[in-house]
């Protein structure tokens, strides 16, 4: 008999239910959290890896690894981004692969406003190895395999109130096609719209410090997520276009998990990691064990900044 057969299958009827990946580090994660954040950032392209893994302690451990890269202001001043996900969750080899590819566009800008809408579209795979499970009747399953399509759009509004603070502000809607997501000839799995909204607040202290503070909201179906917490970001080396950054954060996942954070960003690189650290019921289940996550991305221009200094010619006498 396989190991641990109720707890995978509940773990499987789980994520059946909820399609995404899931990271903590939900800022970092733009098309997880709203299309139109695509090219939400200062230089013209961003490439980089997220990668999460947890409940080492229950079956084999769930891992997600995600790949994106994003060009702001690409093809007719709309922003671009690609993005690969790779989901795998426990004995059952659960596994679920896509690609997205989204757009955002700025609808409306003035000096101190923007809005941004964009949108999203992906293509995923399911697997599972049936073998790895079992059951006490026939449950009609017509493959180890499904394919489906998604689609998703969001808003974004940005409002920079002085020269010290700067909010941000954003709705998104997922799976607003409710693709099926069932392995059985019987029955249908249509995926409930799962509703997205965020806000950040930055504000400048002095000029080496920095304080930003997060909110986040999901909603699919009776599953809810509230998310909320600060980074402190200190400027510990600036001069041009090199700099040193260490940010220092805490998170909380509302009845769920506290997560600590740390972040270096050195001139192009940032790399983030942080810890969920359990404060559930299910604390004694996973005996301890939260989650591992860690991001790294990598920006730069079309053109070097050296490049696009001005240069200014000698005057001569």
């Amino acid at each position: 008999m396989k190991k641990y057969i109720i707890i995978v299958c509940f773990f499987c009827a789980l994520i059946s239910s909820a399609q995404d990946s899931h990271f903590s580090q939900f800022n970092i994660s733009k098309l997880n959290l709203n299309p139109a954040l695509t090219g939400f950032q200062e230089n013209d392209f961003q490439g980089g890896i997220h990668r999460r893994s947890q409940w080492n302690s229950v079956a084999d451990p769930f891992k997600t690894i995600a790949f994106s890269f994003y060009a702001k202001d690409y093809f007719l001043n709309q922003s671009i981004g690609l993005g690969f996900v790779n989901d795998n969750s426990g004995d059952s080899n659960f596994k679920t692969s896509g690609l997205n590819i989204s757009l955002s566009q700025v609808i409306i800008k003035n000096n101190t406003s923007t809005l941004y809408f964009g949108g999203l579209i992906g293509a995923f795979q399911r697997t599972f190895e049936i073998s790895s499970l079992i059951f006490i009747e026939d449950e009609g399953f017509i493959d180890e395999s499904i394919f489906f399509l998604d689609l998703a759009i969001g808003g974004l509004f940005t409002k920079k109130l002085n020269n010290i603070t700067t909010l941000e502000t954003g709705l998104a809607a997922y799976h607003i096609n409710n693709p099926n997501q069932s392995f059985s000839i019987t029955s249908s799995l249509p995926t409930p719209i799962k509703y997205n909204m965020h806000f950040i607040s930055k504000h400048i202290f002095t000029k080496n410090i920095n304080l930003e503070s997060s909110l986040f909201l999901s909603k699919q179906s009776s599953f809810q997520e509230f998310v909320y917490g600060i980074d402190f970001q200190y400027n510990i080396y600036h001069e041009s276009y090199n700099n040193i950054k260490l940010s220092l954060g805490v998170y909380n996942r509302y009845n769920d998990a506290i997560i600590p954070k740390i972040g270096f960003e050195v001139s192009d690189f940032s790399v983030n990691m942080s810890y969920d650290i359990n404060i559930s019921d299910l604390t004694i289940a996973t005996n301890n064990y939260g989650g591992l996550e860690f991001s790294v991305f990598y920006s730069w221009d079309l053109k070097s900044k050296e490049s696009k200094k001005e240069f200014i010619c000698p005057k001569y006498l």
